[in-house]
């Protein structure tokens, strides 16, 4: 009669319930899916609302454990009754856990972009941990994690990448779709963008979607990350750079912000000696992203600014005090847009609207003249793009306006007269695109890409086909087969031969619209296939052949760094062809990377009379090392780079030269070098070898009420000691090696975050 009175009464009798919620150790918000176990009873799983409910087997002593991916376990003894209700609130501390390399396939390629789905792909993707994990970036650079292959950069001074035997120039940057002019700082030293700020970049080469603007090798477009539901803060101090970022919501429900600030002092260490490069670098990126007409808006804002300066011909031994005339270089950019896009069902919308710009002053005295210049480029932009799926297929329509004006001039004077105008390139080039794609699937194991763009500038209207066939007979191999043809309507006047562009690699842009600057062409056609025989392994093997015409050679017309003077008439332009192959190899495990990239590049310029190999083209190029996590906290990195068959164009007259490091305090860098325009692509240089050693360190650490990760790294260069060549100047009929960086350390840094 008790016990039926105790279960009329509702009171628990048998095994006891644990019941109770989990919840974030930082934020106090809920935690989903914790796998909760009490004893031998069944597991039970947190809900939505970081609640679990138990039903125990056995009364008494029991363990109990709460665990989920990206929290720290928690494990405890807990003290059962008989019967009734054990109430037990739970936190777990975050713990950001490496996870084994996950691969989605689908017998359809996604596009490069975020409109929709597209056989239009990146040849070349790299995210926010593939920029941390490759074995050759000292500190994380975009630029740097998409080379190798047939993507080359000049060692030790990337400055821009060179697509497949084009020049840095003629490829297009972009953050989130809005172009970005003139990504180069002093020297080098630090990357375009904050790595802190990127989550993934996509370069794209062989023929990119129409719906990306692109330069004639293709586009570099990186993504910015999405902000965190609450405040923090992340950045980093190092020998090369100083840098903060913070995101986190704001007032209007369902917005965020993203603001990151950057500086570099390649010099900061230096002595004070006159020889030394004098230089600082600074960008800064915001945006804003929020909830508009069903779709999401995303505002951002960019910049960057540099200025460098060299002495003249002081020397070592200069008298302290003396008066040192210094050739000054300056550039800077900015670019300000935005994008709505919204998708509904099987269909999407885009608007994009930018302004870019970017100018460059320099004053360089190279003899008796003092040669002046300012150097502007301003774009207005606006794209809009209508994208619609079915089973089958995909079609993108758009129409892209662009109004860009270019200024280029330039003045000598003398001591005795004052500037005189030399050269005046003044262009405005508006440039209209309509065009139109499709994708198809033809069968389950073949698909056709198909696209065509209609360009009317000022001077030209051109049509700019695209093709691509791909066979995908099994999920782990496919084989592509792509032509494009492309259009450029500016150009660069820098001198990519000159010694000085490894300092100031800044484009000197001049646009084709007054007609006496060609608009650049070429055609390609590739080839590549795939190989994914395990989700840890993944090969790939590409070949190219390109054929370029109307291209400006600034290292044809000039020793200086940039051109000052032309012969009445159109800018004189060159043709190129360019062939080679490239292959792919990495391994990824959840504490090894090693990746290994190799290409085989010939490349050709001519015009009459004339025929080389411009700098920028490497016969042989190879790129590869291991990143290996010693520890869950301790990860150590070892790279090489290896190039063989470079070309450069000697330098004449005295200067004085050594490759920045942290043994030598800075970079040294005087003089008034010139490159010969009769021996442009003459000097073969001798092989470059190098091997980085880099070793990071990270601890976890509550800061108040808050989890914070700190991390220590540093790198050795050339751990070998070889003694690389940059290039050879020819100094009273002697000539001497400018010799690159010596077995020394590199960088030293810490990073945060919280």
């Amino acid at each position: 009669m008790l016990l039926a009175a105790q279960l009329l009464a509702g009171v628990d009798s048998g095994p006891a319930v644990v019941r109770g919620s989990v919840r974030d150790g930082e934020t106090g918000r809920p935690v989903s899916g914790v796998t909760v176990i009490v004893g031998n009873a069944p597991v039970a799983l947190t809900d939505s609302s970081g609640t679990y409910y138990v039903r125990a087997t056995a009364s008494g002593t029991q363990r109990l454990s709460a665990r989920r991916t990206g929290y720290l376990e928690r494990r405890m003894r807990v003290l059962l009754p008989p019967s009734g209700t054990l109430r037990l609130d739970l936190t777990l501390e975050p713990l950001p856990q490496r996870l084994p390399l996950v691969a989605v396939r689908s017998s359809r390629t996604q596009s490069s972009d975020d409109s929709g789905k597209s056989v239009w792909r990146a040849d070349r993707r790299v995210d926010a941990q593939g920029l941390s994990d490759h074995p050759l970036t000292i500190e994380r650079d975009v630029l740097l994690s998409v080379a190798g292959g047939d993507v080359a950069v000049r060692p030790e001074t990337p400055g821009g990448i060179s697509v497949r035997g084009g020049s840095s120039d003629q490829v297009r940057y972009a953050i989130d779709g809005i172009p970005v002019l003139n990504p180069h700082h002093v020297g080098a030293l630090i990357g375009p963008w904050n790595p802190d700020v990127i989550a993934a970049a996509a370069l794209s080469e062989s023929a990119p979607s129409l719906a990306v603007p692109a330069g004639l090798s293709g586009a570099l477009d990186a993504t910015t990350r999405a902000a965190g539901d609450a405040l923090s803060a992340r950045g980093g101090v190092s020998s090369s750079q100083l840098r903060v970022a913070m995101d986190g919501p704001i007032a209007t429900p369902g917005s965020s912000f993203l603001l990151s600030v950057r500086a570099g002092a390649p010099t900061a260490l230096a002595p004070n000696d006159e020889t030394y490069l004098r230089g600082a670098s600074r960008d800064w990126l915001g945006t804003i992203t929020t909830s508009l007409f069903g779709g999401t808006l995303k505002l951002l804002g960019t910049g960057s600014a540099d200025d460098a300066s060299v002495s003249r011909g002081a020397t070592a031994d200069a008298l302290p005090g003396a008066s040192v005339e210094r050739n000054a270089l300056s550039w800077s950019n900015s670019s300000f847009g935005a994008r709505w896009g919204r998708s509904v069902a099987t269909r999407s919308a885009a608007v994009s609207v930018w302004r870019a710009g970017s100018e460059a002053e320099y004053s360089w005295r190279g003899d008796a003249t003092l040669r002046g210049l300012e150097s502007t480029r301003r774009d207005l932009g606006a794209q809009a793009t209508l994208r619609l799926d079915s089973r089958a297929t995909s079609t993108l329509t758009g129409v892209r306006l662009e109004d860009i004006q270019t200024r280029y001039s330039s003045t000598d004077s003398t001591a005795q007269a004052a500037a005189v105008p030399t050269l005046g390139l003044d262009a405005r080039t508006p440039i209209a695109t309509v065009f139109v794609e499709q994708s198809r699937i033809l069968t389950p194991q073949w698909s056709l890409g198909l696209g065509g763009a209609l360009v009317s500038s000022r001077r030209r209207t051109a049509f700019e086909p695209r093709a691509t066939l791909r066979w995908m007979p099994r999920s782990a191999f496919s084989l592509s087969i792509t032509g494009s043809r492309a259009h450029q309507f500016v150009q660069s006047l820098r001198n990519a031969e000159s010694v000085v562009s490894h300092v100031a690699p800044a484009e000197l842009f001049v646009g084709a619209g007054d007609g006496r600057v060609p608009v650049a062409t070429s055609t390609m056609i590739s080839v590549e296939a795939a190989l994914r025989p395990s989700e840890a392994v993944s090969l790939s093997l590409q070949a190219f052949a390109r054929v370029m015409g109307g291209l400006v050679a600034a290292s044809t017309l000039t020793g200086d760094p940039f051109v000052s003077n032309l012969r009445p008439g159109r800018v004189p332009e060159v043709s190129g062809r360019a062939s080679g192959v490239s292959a792919h190899a990495s391994w990824r495990t959840p504490r090894t990377v090693i990746d290994v990239r190799y290409g085989a590049t010939s490349v050709a310029y001519q015009r009459p009379g004339l025929e080389y190999t411009p700098e920028h083209a490497v016969r042989h190029q190879v790129l590869g090392g291991l990143s290996a996590w010693l520890t869950p906290a301790t990860q150590l990195r070892i790279g090489g780079v290896a190039a063989f068959g470079r070309r450069a164009t000697p330098v004449v007259g005295a200067v004085e030269w050594e490759a920045c490091n942290l043994l030598d305090r800075g970079c040294e860098f005087s003089g008034v070098p010139r490159s010969d325009p009769a021996q442009v692509g003459s000097l073969a240089l001798p092989g470059y070898i190098r091997t980085d050693i880099s070793l990071r360190r990270s601890w976890s650490v509550r800061l108040a009420a808050r989890r914070a990760e700190l991390a220590l790294f540093g790198t050795l260069t050339n751990v070998f000691n070889r003694q690389n060549v940059l290039n050879f100047a020819e100094v009273a009929g002697e000539r001497r090696a400018l010799e690159l960086r010596p077995v020394a350390p590199l960088v030293l840094g810490l990073d945060w975050k919280f």
